[in-house]
C-alpha cells in the first residue's frame, strides 16, 4: 500500500489521511438528509449505484452499522467507499473485502481503532479519518467542574486544588494528591510492609 500521509492541524482527535483528498460520489444522487421511511429506499438505490458505477456513497446517514442488505449487492469492485458523516464505532469487515477499493472516507465517525483486516485493501492509495472522537482521560472523573470569577475550572474531588482545563497537570496532582484514595491505600499497604520486614 504506496500512499503519503498528511497530518492535520486541527486538533479535534486522531486526525489524518492518506493520499490525495476528494469528494466521493456525486451531488444531487438523493444522499440529502431523507425521513426514516424513505432510507431503505434511497439505501437500496445507493446500494444498485454502487454496484454499477465502483462508488459507494453512504455519507450523513447516521449509520451505527453497515447495512445487512450489503449482501444483496454485488460490491467487490468497488473502487471508492465514502461511509463519512455517520456514527460507526468500527470499520466494517465488508468494507475490508473491496479488495478494489482505492478511496476510503470513514471522515467523522465514532471508530475508535482500525482492524488489520484493513491491510487486505492493497489497492487504497486514499484514507480519510479525520474528526474521530478522542477518548475522553480517566483523570476527568477526579474533578469537578465549577466556574470561578467567570472562568471554567477544575476542582479535585478530594483535596480541593484547582485547575484551569489541564488533564496532564490534573494527572501530575493526583499522583501527588495525599487524599486522593488510590494513593492513600497504597501508602498504607506500603506502610505495613515496611514494618513488617
Amino acid at each position: 500500500m504506496a500512499a503519503s500521509v498528511l497530518l492535520s492541524a486541527e486538533n479535534t482527535g486522531p486526525t489524518f489521511a492518506v493520499g490525495n483528498s476528494g469528494v466521493v460520489g456525486s451531488p444531487g444522487n438523493g444522499v440529502g438528509a431523507p425521513g426514516p421511511a424513505s432510507w431503505n429506499r434511497s439505501l437500496d438505490r445507493a446500494l444498485d449505484e454502487a454496484s454499477a458505477t465502483g462508488c459507494l456513497n453512504l455519507s450523513g446517514r447516521k449509520l451505527k452499522e453497515f447495512p445487512r442488505s450489503v449482501a444483496n449487492h454485488d460490491l467487490t469492485d468497488t473502487t471508492r467507499a465514502d461511509l463519512s458523516r455517520n456514527r460507526l464505532p468500527e470499520l466494517p469487515v465488508e468494507v475490508c473485502m473491496f479488495v478494489s477499493l482505492e478511496h476510503l472516507n470513514l471522515y467523522q465517525n465514532c471508530l475508535r481503532s482500525l482492524p488489520e483486516s484493513l491491510l487486505n485493501l492493497q489497492a487504497l492509495t486514499y484514507l480519510n479519518i479525520r474528526k474521530m472522537p478522542r477518548a475522553l482521560s480517566d483523570v476527568w472523573r477526579h474533578f469537578a467542574a465549577a466556574n470561578v470569577e467567570g472562568k471554567a475550572v477544575y476542582i479535585c474531588k478530594y483535596c480541593a486544588k484547582s485547575y484551569v482545563k489541564n488533564a496532564t497537570k490534573m494527572q501530575n496532582h493526583l499522583a501527588k494528591c495525599i487524599k486522593f484514595p488510590q494513593r492513600s491505600q497504597q501508602a498504607t499497604s506500603d506502610k505495613s510492609m515496611s514494618t513488617s520486614i
